[in-house]
Parts: structure tokens; sequence; C-alpha cells
């Protein structure tokens, strides 16, 4: 199988190119070993459908040990305290519509 992401350097710096798309996005390193394990990762992803979701869930639990216990009324919540107190105010009349009530319950990461 052809291999989709590849890797180059330039000015010691090390991007990857998307064969798809040919698209060349800088890694932000110089470190060969942090270069090969950003590929591996890459290319995984893109070989396991649902990897990057379970990936992104294990890091942020592992930020966030709360995560999993959040809801969309807990961000509703935090909106309200955020910016002036106009957008205060327009936050939390806005959170009242039916609308944002049904999504209250829900689970931000299940």
């Amino acid at each position: 199988m052809k291999q989709r992401f590849y890797l180059f350097r330039r000015c010691g710096t090390y991007y990857l190119q998307d064969a798809r798309t040919n698209k060349q996005r800088s890694l932000e390193t110089k470190n060969r070993s942090a270069t090969i394990r950003l590929l591996e990762i890459r290319r995984q992803t893109d070989a396991h459908d649902g990897f990057n979701q379970i990936l992104l869930k294990t890091c942020l639990t592992a930020s966030d040990s709360m995560l999993t216990g959040r809801t969309w009324k807990d961000v509703m919540d935090q909106m309200k305290t955020q910016g002036c107190e106009s957008t205060q105010a327009r936050c939390e009349r806005a959170m009242r519509c039916s609308a944002f009530k049904s999504l209250q319950h829900i689970r931000l990461a299940a």
C-alpha cells in the first residue's frame, strides 16, 4: 500500500506532505525522534477509522479527569460568566431557548 504521508526537511525543520492533497505542513520541530512519532501517529489515524476519537479522548481525559462527567449544561453555565454584562445577558437569554434546553443533559465525551 502506498504511504499517504511523507517527511521532508527544510532549513532543519521537518515537514509533512500529504500525498493525496499535496499539502505541506510544518511539524514545528527539528527533533528527528519527535518527527518520527508524529508521522506514525498521523499514519495510524489515517489507517484506522475511529482511532482519532479514541486518541483524543485519552489525551483529554488525562488532562481533565472530570471530562467524562461534564455535560453541555456545564458549558452553558461557563458561557454565561464570560464577556461583558450585555454578552452575559444575551447568553443567558439564549440558553433559556428550548433548543438549548434539550442539549443540557448530553455528555460532552461519551
